[in-house]
């Protein structure tokens, strides 16, 4: 009886475990070497919760996704914030920002991930990691 409530409660953790795996490298080593680019990141949300992408996906403000304006939809880029040391990773799904000279608009979620969500903004290196072409 002991085997199979610990079984079920091995298979009840599973999805929480992955879950938890899928989320962002927080001070993780930077990828590579040399930054793609460096500048100032902002994210946005909720008003947009549900949404499609200019990639024609729907948005949720929990992912790990990100606008931007010139790469490739489907390119996973680590996003670094240069003050807090914190990593995220996220996939290009929007087109964006168009505010200011910001370089990339992250989702709620990646700027949760990265502790920036009451600053609105952070100074940040992105890492391409894989170009979608």
């Amino acid at each position: 009886m002991r085997k199979i409530i610990a079984l079920i409660a091995l298979l009840h953790a599973a999805p929480l475990a992955r879950d938890h795996m899928d989320r962002a490298l927080v001070f993780a080593p930077v990828p590579n070497p040399e930054p793609t680019s460096t500048g100032v990141a902002s994210w946005y949300g909720p008003g947009f919760d549900g949404r499609l992408t200019a990639s024609g996906a729907v948005f949720h403000a929990d992912a790990l996704t990100a606008a931007h304006r010139t790469l490739p939809f489907g390119t996973i880029v680590a996003v670094h914030d240069v003050d807090s040391g914190r990593i995220v990773e996220v996939t290009i799904t929007d087109r964006g920002p168009f505010v200011g000279n910001r370089l990339i608009d992250l989702s709620q979620g990646a700027a949760q991930e990265l502790g920036m969500t009451d600053k609105g903004i952070a100074r940040v290196a992105l890492f391409v990691k894989d170009a979608r072409l």
